[in-house]
């Protein structure tokens, strides 16, 4: 997210193992580099930012916005900068607040690509944002956060989780899926609703691949926006990273003054309930070896 980046230093991370360094340039715009300076290859996130350039820590080489080497100091006056003194650079944008890398090459970068929520950029919404690193792949994480079924059961009596006495049988009705995804409407089948949601008349669960589940509940009246935006972030093997988006355009009052920080209490917990699981899922499927179709017996109800 935008507001976590810090504006006076780089950020390093990773994506599919991959070192990558974000930071700030002299003129505001989001720069994202390989996070492996040319000469000795240490990690420019390390370093320092100077008048918008980055600087690695080991012998003070300074790189731009597009990669390519702007000083090195132990370089004689007169002498032309070595061509494999530069470094990859890659295409980003900043789009609802949150910082976009086209992983490929940068002349290919497309932001029509970026998915997009309807209502969540308006004046009149308010969200609250979170992210958590994770010890197990992305598409576990994915498998996670778009199971409905283990919510009332694993996060039971938890505010933001589950009710056990709200575990039933579940009815899907898919309106769309194809290579980029699919959605889906979903109801608790017996489940006797509260007084305080008439106007819920059903919810949507969706995949945007390759990395998006969004969850938005649908009202009788169709100008109330509620939802949430998980994004899964492929780190590495074994690595991923939840960046957590929850949005509405009728926010209480106490919503909007309860501090983030409490917000970020109750995900973490939700999570690490999840934790023991997903990692015991993953370390038996590995040990395996086995199919997940021979695996897992998933109910076809």
């Amino acid at each position: 997210f935008l507001r976590d980046m810090p504006r006076d230093r780089p950020v390093g991370f990773t994506l599919y193992d991959r070192p990558l360094v974000l930071f700030f340039e002299s003129g505001g715009q989001v720069v994202c580099l390989r996070d492996r300076c040319a000469h000795r290859a240490a990690r420019l996130s390390d370093g320092q930012l100077l008048n918008g350039r980055l600087e690695c820590m080991y012998h003070g080489w300074q790189f731009g916005a597009d990669g390519r080497c702007l000083h090195i100091p132990q370089l004689p006056a007169g002498m032309e900068m070595p061509e494999r003194s530069h470094v990859r650079s890659f295409a980003t944008a900043i789009h609802r607040e949150i910082v976009w890398v086209w992983a490929g090459e940068p002349g290919r970068a497309d932001r029509s690509l970026i998915p997009e929520t309807p209502g969540v950029g308006a004046p009149s919404t308010y969200s609250v944002t979170f992210q958590m690193d994770l010890p197990y792949d992305q598409g576990y994480l994915i498998e996670n956060v778009i199971d409905v079924a283990h919510i009332h059961i694993a996060h039971n009596g938890v505010r933001g989780g589950g009710m056990r006495q709200a575990a039933k049988p579940l009815e899907f009705h898919i309106e769309e899926s194809s290579i980029t995804g699919f959605r889906s409407t979903f109801q608790s089948m017996g489940l006797v609703r509260t007084a305080d949601s008439p106007s819920l008349s059903g919810a949507l669960v969706e995949f945007v691949a390759p990395n998006l589940v969004r969850y938005t509940s649908r009202y009788r009246d169709p100008n109330l926006i509620a939802g949430l935006e998980l994004y899964a972030l492929p780190l590495g093997r074994n690595k991923c990273r939840i960046l957590y988006r929850k949005y509405s355009n009728f926010t209480s009052s106490w919503e909007r003054l309860k501090p983030r920080w409490m917000e970020h209490l109750i995900q973490c917990k939700i999570l690490e309930q999840d934790m023991a699981v997903v990692i015991g899922q993953s370390e038996e499927i590995a040990r395996s070896g086995a199919h997940l179709r021979d695996i897992w017996m998933p109910l076809k109800s």
